[in-house]
């Protein structure tokens, strides 16, 4: 790993190997606890840190990993608040559909007791009618 590392001052050595670790713990934090710009940082002390003569090819791969899985979450949850969103939208209709159905229920039953008052006067108009037809006709001296 540390095979072309040309440093011969130790605390230099030491410093790049903290470097290294600190490095490693990073990308061993779980996805929710990195952000993309420590990923960022990460890629420029991996630069740093391959600049400085480490093999370090293994973390490279390691840390492209851990972008790709980033950027996946970040999709993931981007696609997760558009449904939340579009799902408000499609409640908040259905509320509104629900709340004119009843008014429109309400409607209707008020049109159906008119028709029924209505059918009720027509029943007794009728009754009327049959009874007015029902009596003598009159005479010629009812008339006068």
């Amino acid at each position: 790993m540390a095979l072309e590392f040309r440093a011969k001052n130790q605390q230099l050595r030491t410093s790049c190997i903290n470097v290294l670790l600190s490095l490693i713990k990073t990308l061993c934090q779980s996805l929710q606890d990195i952000s993309i710009d420590d990923l960022g940082q990460t890629e420029q002390v991996l630069t740093f840190l391959q600049n400085s003569g480490f093999k370090v090819d293994w973390l490279e791969r390691k840390l492209e990993e851990v972008k790709e899985k980033k950027i996946q979450e970040h999709i993931g949850k981007s696609r997760m608040q558009g449904l939340e969103e579009d799902l408000k939208v499609f409640k908040k209709k259905c509320s509104d559909i629900e709340a004119l159905l009843e008014k429109e229920k309400e409607e209707l039953k008020g049109l159906k007791q008119k028709c029924s008052d209505i059918e009720a006067l027509l029943e007794k108009e009728k009754g009327k009618v049959l009874a007015a037809a029902a009596r003598t006709p009159l005479t010629f001296d009812d008339i006068l």
